[in-house]
């Protein structure tokens, strides 16, 4: 019996990482209690509060750096389940190997 809970455990744990990929995934928030904002800056309101360990998309990064709890950073827009906003780059690790683009990058001239 304990045979087969490894594998279904095995299993799970794949599948998991697996809705990880198709959601487009490719970030993990790293404080608790971060701030989900809509603009990027702290002086905006908040659309929620991510736990550590949430897996969210990074969609792009500022074209700008801020200095925020002795860090300097970018902001990253990122998708949480269908909610878009800003996350300060202190709190977020991309997965190794992402590449992110800048604002401008992403949303192009004049958007």
């Amino acid at each position: 019996m304990k045979k087969y809970s490894a594998l279904l455990l095995a299993v799970l744990i794949c599948a998991a990482f697996a809705v990880d990929a198709l959601a487009g995934n490719n970030a993990v928030i790293t404080g608790s209690g971060v701030r989900l904002r809509p603009a990027p800056s702290i002086n905006t309101g908040v659309l929620r509060e991510l736990g550590a360990g949430t897996r969210v998309e990074i969609l792009a990064h500022t074209d700008f750096t801020d200095s925020l709890d002795g860090f300097t950073g970018y902001w990253y827009y990122i998708n949480c389940r269908g909610i878009y906003g800003y996350v300060f780059g202190k709190y977020i690790r991309p997965d190794v190997g992402v590449s992110v683009p800048s604002e401008s990058q992403y949303f192009g001239p004049g958007d």
